[in-house]
């Protein structure tokens, strides 16, 4: 059973990142400056280039849609992930890092009730994202956060931590009073 599934029939409303998207807003915008940094003016011209126009295009786009929902769908500016993740990590960073952490950081700060970094089996990205977790759980310390590893098979202790993370967001969203629970 898939973990979005697993966590919908727990009991949880599970918010997926839209993690492509933003993977190549941010690329783009930190490659545009880091190329004029280094005065590499061309492709920093080229960069920001494609950036304004997808940015522009996705504006065209979402005109027409209804601004509840295009609120739920739409990723935050590159430039807000990159100050949610400073607090954790150098903007210098690796930007799948910076990334991940500004995205928990965002997820949180929109309301979630609990956050899972769920990643593969030997995902360098995933390991450096949890090897931060704890300046973010020491931040934002009402909120649970946990990285779930996945590659094939998952053990009885893969399964008792998935549990034990929903229950904790169970009952700490019963005692805030809410009926919904944002799981991100």
């Amino acid at each position: 059973m898939g973990l979005f599934h697993r966590l919908e029939t727990m009991g949880c409303e599970v918010w997926p990142s839209p993690y492509f998207v933003a993977s190549v807003d941010v690329t783009s915008w930190r490659d545009s400056r880091r190329d004029a940094y280094r005065l590499h003016i061309k492709d920093a011209f080229w960069e920001t280039l494609s950036w304004g126009i997808t940015t522009g295009v996705l504006k065209r786009l979402f005109r027409n849609i209804d601004p509840e929902a295009l609120a739920l769908a739409t990723e935050q500016r590159p430039s807000r992930l990159v100050e949610l993740a400073e607090p954790f990590v150098s903007k210098h960073t690796n930007w799948l890092v910076l990334l991940g952490v500004g995205k928990i950081a965002d997820f949180i700060e929109n309301g979630v009730h609990g956050v899972i970094s769920a990643v593969a089996v030997h995902c360098m990205v995933g390991v450096a994202i949890d090897t931060v977790l704890p300046l973010v759980r020491n931040t934002y310390p009402d909120i649970p956060v946990v990285t779930l590893t996945y590659g094939g098979t998952e053990g009885p202790a893969q399964h008792v931590r998935l549990e034990t993370f929903v229950h904790t967001v169970l009952e700490r969203s019963k005692h805030r009073g809410n009926d919904a629970d944002g799981t991100a």
